[in-house]
């Protein structure tokens, strides 16, 4: 369920969807597992029973849709009835007829049309008495057996291309029983296998003028296998699709899907993922998203730090494309390349709206990372610059969508350590993204990162926006980012001003501990003064988790949103009754000054919304 909530909460706010409940990957012998909990077998059983009411009432055999009625109208009303009444048919299709609509709602259509009324009664229920001593699960198992032999709804098929040269066309059938297997048409009646989900190592998804391309790679095998989509919608789809299986197969909790940039021909080296991975840092052997450097012209200076320089650049992947505006990072003491291409790996695991793109690297000296261009630069300075303004739903806009990269970041178990608005960077006046990756790391099981050079690192980093825990034991994890978090959400509100700019590390420690903490800035609302407070409790597991910040943060969102609407739609209103005030001569306005009849019209307004 997060893994939706970060794939689609990120383009729009959570109360813009709406959510359904779908059971998609079943394990191999789910009726038999499901026969042990009630629950789980009637959320499958309502499910299955809808999509068949829907798209397939008229596609089974004549005695089949019999024993699915039965079925169903003994389940529905099993516990109207007593032991006795149970075994009588005849009620049963009595309650049926008369309080639930009649039979047209289990039978379908054309058997209603095609069998005479009393006949269609007496076969009903002769076939009933198969299942008189049927209890409501025995029911559910009953019809999802008959349903999964006629309509296969624990498996999905997608048109496709083997390969990537669109010549065979055939269909790819993903289920628990079959993995992920070919056919040659859909009746399915002869599989061949492609690949089993416990040996899937990585899967690629890419887009580009040929078609959308999936690349499974696989233990034990020489070469990926290739699938060109014959419907482009259906990629990624069939990816996640894969990939919750293969994670539900091989008890994994991160996605192994990896999304190759748009039209990128290069070649994309598979990626391994082990399973005794080292924890504190997954880095991604073999990528070949390194750049030739003759296709970058350097431009002008972005930022010149003590540590690193950054400048734009123009990127020319092609020689008939046209070049794009591009970041090129570079330290000034090569002798840190290892943490900027630390810093590029974990980019490259990251694909969210709100999270800088990494374009490529090139790791010949002089080491560089190139990244997408933000036009407007870092947020910090964008807030000093445009303060008159920026207004405070402009401000939550980019708190929410800060909040909502972090949730993704949460997920997939990585600390950022570096959460303050000079990390942030303005793609446009309306999306803020999520960089400088320099002090990221990958958390272990117990949420916390162990890094040698932490306490050598600390002096660093940003002392005044750092939790106690990190300042007095370089302890970090997603709750430290949490309290940073909080500061940050501070110094947006604040517009760009330093929490404790005028204290020393020390200080700020002492601070905090004794229990200070900013005060409200002017604008906030107090709502998300309050979030903010409770980012920064001193103990770290009393925090609230990014994802319940994300939603939160939403709410917050979406109310100043509506307020801000009723303010304009308040204001065109007052606007439209001026042209019929200008022909009036103001002084005929007995008593009142034209100023005055206008506030008149104001209120006016508002006791009509």
């Amino acid at each position: 369920m997060q893994i939706a909530r970060d794939t689609y909460e990120c383009t729009h706010p959570a109360d813009e969807w709406r959510y359904e409940l779908h059971l998609r990957f079943l394990p191999q012998d789910f009726l038999v597992e499901f026969s042990h909990s009630e629950v789980m077998l009637n959320y499958l059983y309502q499910q299955v029973w809808q999509d068949y009411q829907k798209k397939a009432l008229n596609g089974v055999e004549k005695e089949m849709a019999f024993e699915l009625a039965c079925l169903e109208i003994r389940r529905k009303f099993y516990k109207l009835y007593s032991p006795s009444e149970r075994k009588s048919q005849k009620s049963l299709l009595d309650h049926q007829e008369k309080e639930a609509g009649g039979l047209t709602r289990v039978l379908p259509p054309l058997l209603m049309v095609q069998m005479k009324p009393k006949l269609l009664r007496k076969h009903m229920e002769q076939v009933g008495r198969y299942f008189d001593s049927f209890n409501p699960m025995q029911c559910m198992l009953g019809s999802l057996e008959r349903l999964q032999r006629c309509l296969l709804f624990h498996r999905k098929t997608y048109s496709c291309y083997l390969g990537d040269n669109r010549q065979v066309k055939m269909y790819v059938v993903v289920g628990p029983d079959v993995n992920v297997s070919s056919s040659a048409d859909k009746s399915q009646m002869k599989l061949s296998l492609l690949v089993e989900f416990g040996d899937i190592n990585s899967i690629v998804f890419s887009e580009s003028t040929n078609g959308t391309l999936l690349e499974l790679n696989a233990r034990g095998m020489l070469k990926p296998v290739l699938l060109t989509m014959v419907e482009d919608s259906d990629g990624l789809d069939l990816a996640n699709l894969i990939d919750g299986f293969v994670r539900m197969h091989q008890g994994l909790n991160y996605s192994c899907i990896f999304q190759k940039p748009v039209d990128d021909n290069s070649d994309y080296a598979e990626v391994m993922v082990e399973q005794n991975f080292d924890e504190t840092y997954r880095c991604v052997p073999g990528s070949t998203m390194e750049l030739d450097r003759q296709s970058i012209k350097m431009g002008y200076s972005l930022h010149n730090g003590k540590f690193c320089d950054v400048m734009h650049a123009l990127y020319r992947e092609k020689d008939e494309c046209e070049p794009q505006d591009v970041a090129v990072k570079e330290y000034k003491d090569q002798a840190n390349n290892d943490r900027l291409l630390q810093e590029a790996d974990i980019m490259r695991q990251l694909h969210h709206p709100h999270i800088l793109m990494l374009i490529g690297t090139i790791s010949m000296l002089p080491v560089w990372i190139v990244t997408e261009f933000c036009q407007e630069g870092q947020l910090q300075a964008y807030l000093e610059e445009h303060k008159q303004d920026l207004e405070t739903f402009t401000l939550l806009r980019y708190i929410w969508q800060i909040s909502v990269a972090f949730s993704y970041l949460e997920s997939k178990k990585i600390i950022h350590r570096d959460v303050t608005a000079r990390s942030m960077l303005v793609a446009t006046p309306e999306c803020i993204k999520l960089g400088s990756f320099g002090f990221a790391r990958f958390v272990d099981t117990h949420g916390s990162c162990t890094d040698e050079r932490a306490l050598q690192l600390i002096s660093l980093m940003a002392v005044q926006w750092m939790a106690p825990e990190s300042i007095s034991s370089a302890r970090f994890s997603t709750f430290s980012d949490i309290w940073m978090f909080g500061m940050c959400m501070w110094e947006i509100m604040s517009y760009g001003a330093s929490p404790f700019h005028d204290r020393s590390r020390k200080d700020v420690l002492q601070a905090v501990e004794s229990g200070e903490r900013p005060m409200l800035p002017k604008s906030c609302p107090p709502q998300l003064f309050g979030l903010m407070t409770s980012c920064w409790s001193l103990f770290p597991a009393q925090r609230p988790p990014f994802h319940q910040l994300k939603h939160n943060l939403s709410k917050l969102y979406t109310e100043e949103r509506k307020q801000q609407q009723e303010s304009v739609d308040q204001q065109k209103r007052i606007i439209s009754v001026l042209p019929r005030l200008s022909a009036w001569d103001s002084m005929s306005l007995p008593n009142e000054s034209l100023l005055g009849h206008l506030q008149d019209v104001k209120v006016v307004g508002a006791q009509k919304d």
